[in-house]
């Protein structure tokens, strides 16, 4: 796996030596100059079977101060490396859904999915996921998921999570093949429009597989968040898809919540509820929920989402 150390500061050559007794011992010298911020980062450390703390450096100046690699830092960086950050949250999933459910919390027979929030994120970061076993990722740019998913493999599930113009709908439907779910559904001229271009799509594909998507609900009425409001407006919306749109699959609620107010998640279930029996949509645990991010996925869970989005917390800031 790529791993980059940090060697020394202040501008100079160094050499990086591997000692007689390491397995890097036929692997020669290797030369870094530092950067203009005066820090060395090598590529030797990309070298297979690697051990933290096998070199050495000899310094082409003695009066250079020089930071050597150390297992201790190396443990660190491992403890905090993309793959481990994952599997913390994963487990962090799992632990809030057996909490959730020993209080009568009902949840699919899948279980609670993690949507990996990959918005900004270079395609080496994804794919350094999807080799800890990740294939569900959430987008918010139309471009971003077109490019990525052209890169990256065709068994990637991927979310649409972001807002959503209706000119963009072509592109998204149309050039991403693996695209899973669109989660950010909030107006009739939208949803029409993405059913049209998936009935393009599927004639093109020779399938008729309809789009799945998720109603985006506006829980915490900030100007700055999209959504139907709860309600009328939302039940009309989803009538709508039903009644009118042919490409669509509906399958349940999105909200983002306001940050430290759990009670957006309660009013999303209780949409759900209300939505459920009022069109006649069978037990409303069927219908999805997508609600919590990195900062409230467990509370969310405890709630009863069945998908967390969550992205810092496993790719870091952006």
């Amino acid at each position: 796996r790529k791993r980059l150390c940090l060697f020394a500061y202040e501008r100079d050559n160094i050499m990086i030596q591997p000692k007689p007794s390491s397995n890097l011992a036929k692997m020669g010298h290797w030369k870094a100059l530092l950067n203009s911020v005066g820090f060395a980062f090598l590529g030797a450390a990309q070298v297979q079977g690697f051990q933290p703390g096998a070199l050495y450096l000899s310094r082409t100046s003695a009066h250079k101060r020089l930071f050597s690699t150390t297992t201790s830092l190396s443990s660190s960086s491992q403890n905090d490396s993309l793959g481990s950050r994952l599997a913390n949250v994963l487990s962090s999933v799992k632990e809030a859904e057996a909490k959730a459910k020993s209080e009568g919390i009902v949840f699919p027979l899948s279980g609670v999915k993690l949507v990996a929030v990959s918005k900004t994120k270079p395609v080496e970061a994804v794919m350094e996921a999807y080799e800890a076993g990740q294939r569900v990722f959430g987008e918010n740019y139309v471009q971003e998921v077109v490019t990525k998913a052209a890169e990256l493999p065709a068994d990637i599930e991927w979310h649409f999570i972001g807002p959503l113009q209706s000119n963009k709908a072509k592109a998204l439907v149309t050039q991403v093949p693996n695209l899973a779910l669109v989660e950010s559904v909030h107006t009739t001229k939208l949803a029409d429009r993405l059913s049209r271009m998936r009935l393009e799509a599927c004639e093109k594909w020779g399938h008729n597989k309809p789009l799945n998507v998720l109603v985006q609900v506006d829980t915490s009425g900030e100007d700055t968040k999209s959504g139907v409001a709860p309600g009328d407006m939302c039940r009309d919306l989803v009538a709508h898809m039903l009644e009118n749109c042919p490409g669509l699959a509906f399958k349940g609620l999105m909200t983002i919540g306001r940050p430290g107010d759990y009670s957006c998640f309660d009013i999303l279930v209780k949409e759900r509820q209300e939505l459920a029996s009022a069109l006649n949509l069978g037990p409303p645990e069927e219908l999805q929920l997508s609600m919590g991010m990195s900062g409230d996925f467990e509370p969310a869970i405890y709630k009863g989402s069945t998908a967390v989005r969550v992205g810092t917390t496993i790719f870091g800031a952006r």
